[in-house]
């Protein structure tokens, strides 16, 4: 696990062996996988609403995991804001990720520090856990997704709302786990015909 990503050690996108890829990355479930078309899309820039103590993350991770032992996936920079979230290794272990190909950043001012994350080929996917940014750094970070390839997921510590929101995510949906049902809930809101999907994770 890289517990520190520096910038600056990233000077050329040759760095780094990266597979250029524009079809879809399988979720690892038939039906989210046929709501969304096929997956995620490289190349576009994602947003997730994830109500905080409700079990979303928990679908992000075998997500991630899932696209890493299909090789879909190289190296992934996971960005958190300081002092607010932490990392529990063993966890993340657990659910199947290869912690050897993340790397972890604190910051809360994103574009500040980590710009060449996305200006460099170098990672696969870049997850921006509850950020703080504008629609201007959206913007940037959509535009560099597509020229780049990658993904970027987008998480958000609430429900988001179909009627506005982020105009640069290909893709936004919101997602909780139902303690009742024992199953996820994904309600897709853009990038796909509006729908709701149940997904049984530990059956992933």
């Amino acid at each position: 696990m890289q517990t520190v990503f520096d910038p600056n050690l990233i000077v050329s996108g040759d760095t780094f062996m990266r597979r250029s890829r524009t079809s879809p990355i399988a979720t690892g479930w038939d039906t989210l996988d046929r709501a969304t078309g096929g997956g995620l899309r490289p190349g576009e820039l994602s947003e997730w609403g994830l109500p905080a103590g409700r079990g979303g993350r928990e679908l992000i991770l075998r997500l991630l995991a899932h696209a890493q032992h299909r090789s879909e996936l190289g190296l992934l920079l996971w960005v958190l804001p300081d002092n607010e979230l932490t990392v529990y290794p063993p966890a993340w272990e657990a659910r199947g990720l290869d912690l050897a190909r993340i790397f972890f950043a604190t910051t809360s001012h994103v574009m500040h520090d980590l710009k060449p994350a996305f200006t460099e080929p170098v990672f696969d996917a870049i997850v921006l856990d509850t950020p703080k940014i504008t629609q201007d750094d959206l913007a940037y970070m959509a535009g560099r997704a597509r020229d780049n390839h990658n993904l970027t997921l987008v998480l958000r510590p609430y429900l988001l709302r179909s009627e506005k929101g982020n105009v640069w995510a290909k893709l936004r949906l919101n997602c909780w786990y139902d303690e009742t049902r024992q199953e996820h809930q994904v309600h897709l809101l853009r990038g796909a015909p509006p729908c709701r999907v149940r997904i049984r994770t530990h059956d992933h």
